[in-house]
């Protein structure tokens, strides 16, 4: 009598795995990829097959920068410090070593993709905060916090060069950039064909984001140089023409493209990745006079130096999102097509709509 039960009990149980086996493969295609529309889909076949499409068309810019450092000593009258015309900052400096000088070397690098081409270059979109390097100037601040007129530190842009790496292999092809916009802080430069760098993204585009919350997004990028993807639900950004993802984002996922499904369940170009948010630490180091090890003294307190070392905050980035680039390539258009560049299918049907 219970095995006659418990034979009750599973019959329905079996008949809804026998009618899921039974599915056809496009059908249930159908609904895997609706589902990964809806944000509920994790891991499939299709997605990964999707992701493989665009990979190609995701490349590395980077930017090689060096600088003059001037680390600027004053003398003080009652702890203030004394303007003084004939000083290169416009207040006194001491006596004997008042200006240590140091060079350093930095590379900022972060994710591309690309949208267009010519006849022998290709067209890549990135952010602008890679590319865009200028002199720094760091002042002295208030107890409070906020900046004083006294010059701390300058660095001094001596040489920079932008290049383009694509996955196939590690050569770097030296890049130009065509444009840019601060406020959308997206970037468009352009790299010859040769070497392989990479495909124009054949994808397609979303016209608009119409629901910004809960939607799965893909972001291609280079954290620590190295070509990653990652994934995420997105959510309102708290800045104009962007959204946010909640993935675990740090440097080199800049510049790099994000995908969401379109109404067509397909896997669609959607933005550029921008920022993380967080906030930024000061520490003591030495400066490049001091050995590794070294055993510090009185007279060392001299090569120490503050820096700033960035915080993340959780595990969430912004994104530039598809009406502030709809903006930006139709601004550059012109330029672009002058100079014998055409942008991709997808980047052509949203301007044209």
């Amino acid at each position: 009598m219970r095995l006659n039960m418990r034979l009750q009990l599973l019959l329905p149980v079996l008949s809804l795995v026998i009618f899921a086996c039974s599915v056809p493969h496009s059908q249930h295609r159908q609904a895997v990829i609706k589902d990964a529309a809806r944000g509920k889909l994790i891991y499939s076949h299709d997605l990964s097959e999707a992701i493989t499409n665009f990979i190609p068309s995701t490349v590395e810019v980077i930017c090689t920068m060096n600088y003059d450092i001037e680390h600027y000593f004053y003398h003080l009258s009652s702890g203030e410090h004394i303007k003084d015309e004939n000083s290169p900052t416009g207040y006194q400096l001491r006596d004997g070593e008042s200006i240590l000088r140091d060079k350093k070397n930095f590379r900022a690098f972060g994710g591309g993709v690309i949208v267009g081409d010519s006849d022998d270059e290709f067209l890549i979109l990135t952010s602008r905060h890679i590319i865009v390097q200028e002199d720094t100037i760091i002042h002295y601040i208030t107890k409070k916090g906020k900046n004083t007129p006294v010059a701390r530190m300058r660095a001094f842009l001596t040489h920079i060069r932008f290049t383009v790496r694509g996955q196939r292999h590690s050569l770097e092809k030296t890049a130009r950039i065509l444009a840019g916009d601060a406020r959308a802080d997206l970037a468009l430069v352009a790299v010859s064909k040769r070497g392989q760098i990479g495909e124009v993204f054949q994808g397609s585009v979303i016209h608009a984001m119409n629901n910004v919350w809960g939607s799965l997004a893909v972001i291609a990028g280079y954290p620590s140089e190295i070509l990653q993807v990652a994934m995420g639900l997105t959510s309102a950004a708290p800045y104009p023409g962007n959204f946010s993802l909640d993935i675990n984002g740090t440097f080199g996922y800049s510049g790099g493209p994000v995908f969401l499904f379109d109404d067509r369940q397909e896997l669609a170009f959607a933005g550029i990745g921008r920022s993380i948010p967080g906030k930024r630490i000061f520490h003591v180091v030495p400066d490049s006079t001091l050995q590794f090890a070294t055993k510090l003294l009185p007279s060392d307190i001299g090569r120490l130096q503050i820096e700033e070392v960035p915080v993340f905050g959780a595990a969430r980035m912004y994104a530039v999102d598809i009406r502030f680039i709809k903006r930006f390539l139709s601004e550059a258009i012109e330029g672009l097509s002058k100079k014998g560049f055409n942008l991709a299918k997808g980047f052509e049907e949203i301007l044209n709509n």
